[in-house]
C-alpha cells in the first residue's frame, strides 16, 4: 500500500522507509516473542521434568495451565507439591 503510493507519487520517500521500518520492528518484535514463548516452554519442561512433543499442543498447553496455578498458589503463600509434573 504505501510502497504503490510511492510509486504513484502520493507518498514520499520517508514516509515509505519509516513504513518499511516499522514493519521490520514488528517482525522482530513478533520473533522475540516466539523466542520467548520457546525458552518458557522448556523451563516449564524442565521444572515438570516432561518433554512436551511439538505435535501434542493439548498435553503441552494443560501442562502449563497446571504449572501456572502451581506458580499462582505459591505466590498466594502456599506451596503445591510436584509430583511428575503435576500440581497436587
Amino acid at each position: 500500500m504505501t510502497e504503490e503510493g510511492y510509486r504513484l507519487g502520493r507518498v514520499d520517500l520517508i514516509r515509505l522507509l519509516d513504513a518499511q521500518r516499522a514493519l521490520l520492528e514488528s517482525q522482530l518484535a513478533a520473533a522475540e516473542a516466539e523466542a520467548s514463548w520457546g525458552r518458557a516452554v522448556a523451563d516449564v519442561e524442565k521444572a515438570a521434568g516432561a518433554d512436551f512433543q511439538e505435535g501434542n499442543t493439548m498435553r503441552r498447553e494443560l501442562a502449563l495451565v497446571c504449572l501456572c496455578s502451581a506458580l499462582a498458589t505459591c505466590k498466594r503463600g502456599s506451596r503445591p507439591i510436584l509430583v511428575q509434573g503435576r500440581s497436587r
